[in-house]
């Protein structure tokens, strides 16, 4: 505490103003208040892409859109292909240039004036293994400690062994079954927190049967997607 407060400087009117204008630029999370993905929906950050330079990928969103990586050294529009979704929506199919420098992206879509963004979505890899190390959890089940229920949380559970997993060397992190104790949208919304812990891809297969709330985990991991 004292190092913080010893490292203090004072901000001058300038400074925090660029501060400012650059928080309210951000794009925005692709997921409405509940935690539900909204808007984009494929690819994010439990169902992922990992993809070469000059490939090409699939997203799914709820209507076309001007779609782009973010990354810590490079931004990248797409060049898109654009089709009728199966369930309404949209598919896009997205062409990654040849130069992109490999590293892990946000995708980002703008549709008029507002920005949507799902972090942790692509990972753009210049090779790849002859086989993949995968770390697997099963039913993580994530609980909030809820003493009218009597329930206890399991959330710094969950964390150790999303950090022990961090320092296995593995490749991938699987995670399947009941993603959540009841398929509240606060449990979800907690799994998904502790899930972005996680060093490496993240591959969520959630079950889909079980208390109310459970039918649709899809909604708030993404929809099933088949990679060919």
């Amino acid at each position: 505490m004292s190092a913080a407060v010893s490292s203090r400087k004072a901000f001058t009117a300038a400074p925090l103003l660029a501060i400012l204008l650059a928080l309210l630029a951000a794009p925005g999370d692709a997921r409405d208040e509940s935690g539900r993905l909204d808007t984009l929906i494929y690819p994010s950050e439990t169902r992922p892409v990992i993809v070469a330079p000059g490939g090409e990928f699939e997203a799914r969103l709820t209507e076309e859109a001007r779609l782009r990586l973010r990354g810590p050294e490079a931004t990248l529009a797409l060049a898109v292909e654009w089709a009728p979704g199966p369930d309404g929506g949209v598919i896009a199919v997205c062409h990654l240039p040849n130069e992109t420098p490999s590293g892990v992206y946000a995708m980002e879509a703008r549709i008029g004036d507002n920005d949507y963004r799902n972090e942790r979505a692509v990972f753009v890899r210049s090779s790849f293994p002859e086989s993949y190390l995968v770390a697997h959890m099963a039913d993580p089940e994530a609980a909030l400690t809820d003493g009218e229920n009597g329930e206890e949380g399991n959330l710094e559970v969950l964390g150790d062994v999303v950090a022990a997993v961090n320092g296995s060397g593995a490749d991938l992190l699987l995670i399947t079954g009941r993603l959540t104790a009841n398929g509240a949208p606060a449990e979800h919304r907690a799994f998904l927190d502790v899930a972005r812990e996680a060093a490496i891809p993240v591959i969520v297969a959630a079950a889909r049967s079980g208390p109310p709330g459970f039918d649709e985990a899809d909604a708030f991991v993404g929809p099933p997607v088949q990679h060919v």
